[in-house]
């Protein structure tokens, strides 16, 4: 569970206010291992549906560049995003990162995703996503594709948003989970802070943090893909109800 919705918007308003001085992973034990395109109950399915994406940096190309994990199993890890427009959310693209110092293997997890608007902390939808089983080893990431999210109306009415994900339940040895920023975006951007709220760090408080390489701050931006309907879908569709009914008459 999500246990900062309250104070999410004023985080938002501050970021990069938070302590600096978190390091990143080494890019050297971090490998993908590969893609895995799911429904939110974790089957296998062909292809996501090729609707609008109004924000990507995890497009063909893209660069896993650093990764932040934790201990702490319930930690809530998330971004400020810009997209390039609005509506039901659709297909959602994310990265689960297993740790190169986690204790084993990750094979299953339960991962749930919460949206705010930024102007203020209002909430847009939120859903749980099973992975199915999967066999993620020390120092990979996955990506997953998850599609047919249409009828959990999740309404992203706002280009300026908030993603919150946290992992919920897991089975496997794996005790260090976290999530991967890549680039470049190809759609929309992202602020360069990661949010955290874990016990871990910053003594427990939640908030947008600076992320080092180097002992320098370096852009942190989580790997998401969002896609919501093409503009005027909906308005078809109640075109087409509309000629339907005047065809019954």
């Amino acid at each position: 569970m999500i246990r900062t919705l309250t104070v999410v918007s004023l985080l938002a308003a501050a970021c990069g206010g938070a302590s600096a001085g978190l390091i990143a992973e080494s890019v050297s034990n971090l490998q993908h291992a590969g893609e895995r395109t799911i429904d939110v109950h974790g089957n296998l399915v062909s292809a996501v549906r090729g609707n609008p994406i109004v924000y990507s940096n995890l497009q063909s190309g893209f660069t896993a560049d650093r990764a932040f994990s934790s201990t702490d199993l319930t930690a809530v890890f998330g971004d400020q995003l810009t997209t390039a427009g609005t509506g039901t959310l659709q297909d959602f693209s994310f990265n689960l990162f297993n740790s190169g110092t986690s204790a084993g293997t990750l094979t299953s997890a339960t991962v749930s995703f919460s949206f705010f608007r930024v102007s203020d902390g209002g909430a847009l939808g939120s859903f749980n996503v099973n992975t199915g089983t999967i066999a993620l080893n020390a120092g990979f990431f996955t990506t997953f594709n998850v599609t047919g999210l249409g009828g959990l109306g999740v309404n992203l009415d706002s280009t300026d948003i908030i993603v919150l994900q946290t992992v919920t339940a897991l089975t496997g040895a794996a005790n260090r989970l976290g999530v991967v920023s890549t680039t470049p975006n190809s759609v929309g951007s992202a602020v360069p802070q990661l949010y955290i709220d874990a016990s871990t760090v910053g003594g427990g408080v939640p908030g947008f943090y600076n992320i080092t390489a180097s002992g320098v701050a370096v852009p942190f931006t989580v790997g998401y893909q969002i896609s919501v309907p093409a503009p005027g879908a909906f308005a078809l569709l109640g075109l087409g109800g509309l000629m339907t009914a005047r065809r019954r008459r």
